[in-house]
């Protein structure tokens, strides 16, 4: 690809008129001398960024019909229900989710509220700036930039170990359960109704905190191994296991995992790891073995089948 082709918006300054209404590929960057919000777990997180034309890159997209509508006016001035962007910036700050719509028990699609909305609109025309190159093989130089520049927003897609830990942690953030859902007898019947859901699918009190860190755990046994932290405050929030803890170790030959009779929080990783299609792949020939520790790290061993660990 020819990074020379990308052409550079200024929301501040430039119309959305100049970005044509077509398909492409697009990079979001940061001004020189801003940085990303990090509050929360993010405080002391040190993130790694690729630069283009002297730029922090951190996230790469495509418009299959039109960089302008889709990007620029989505982007910059839409909502987080509509753009993954926004709603990945929104966790960072610590924005509370609140339903995107009245559909929100189908779609489960959430947004910020107005208030924040408007705040993530002005941070991102203040902080950002935006690439685009006009093309019809988007897809296609999708995968290559963020292979190229492992933007550190780019959740889906990204294999690369380095920010994994970052990534982890955001995906959970962003999969945090909306707030303001109206009366207290709507909220309470919204809430029963994702319980009954969520247990008849799957049967499990830890299973949203492992969706959530899925594809970091994934992309770990595909890189041969690696560690990163969880947040305690998930799994302490989710059960009481002060008694037993919350530490574990699953050892998986093959598609066999060991037993754990004693641990939940085992049982229900094992229960996503054993519906994802990537992991029935990938775990052929191969012995895994998964630790959570005391402090909340996971660590990912990813030995030869004939190679025993201890």
């Amino acid at each position: 690809m020819n990074m020379s082709l990308f052409k550079l918006f200024n929301p501040q300054s430039d119309s959305p008129n100049l970005v044509p209404s077509e398909p492409g590929n697009y990079l979001f960057v940061l001004r020189k001398g801003c940085q990303m919000p990090m509050n929360g777990p993010f405080v002391k997180m040190n993130i790694t960024y690729s630069t283009f034309k002297g730029y922090k890159v951190i996230y790469a997209g495509l418009a299959n019909s039109s960089l302008r509508d889709r990007d620029i006016r989505n982007h910059f001035r839409g909502t987080a229900g509509t753009s993954t962007l926004r709603k990945s910036l929104g966790a960072l700050f610590g924005y509370s989710p609140i339903p995107r719509d009245s559909n929100f028990d189908n779609n489960h699609k959430t947004k910020y509220g107005d208030t924040d909305e408007k705040r993530l609109s002005d941070w991102m025309i203040a902080n950002l700036l935006f690439f685009y190159y006009p093309n019809k093989d988007c897809k296609m130089h999708e995968n290559l930039l963020i292979k190229k520049f492992n933007p550190p927003l780019n959740i889906s897609k990204n294999n690369n170990p380095i920010n994994r830990e970052f990534r982890a942690q955001l995906c959970v953030l962003r999969k945090r359960e909306p707030t303001g859902l109206g009366s207290k007898a709507a909220t309470q019947k919204r809430g029963m109704s994702q319980n009954i859901r969520i247990k008849k699918r799957r049967g499990g009190l830890y299973i949203n905190i492992w969706q959530a860190y899925e594809p970091a755990i994934i992309d770990a046994i595909k890189n041969g191994g690696g560690s990163f932290s969880t947040d305690r405050n998930l799994f302490e929030a989710a059960g009481n296991r002060k008694g037993s803890g919350y530490s574990f170790r699953v050892e998986i030959i093959d598609h066999e995992f060991s037993r754990n009779r004693n641990s939940a929080v085992a049982r229900d990783l094992q229960k996503i790891l054993k519906e994802n299609f990537d992991f029935k792949t990938i775990v052929e020939g191969k012995n895994i073995i998964i630790r959570l520790n005391r402090l909340f790290v996971l660590d990912i061993s990813v030995f030869p089948k004939t190679e025993i660990s201890n």
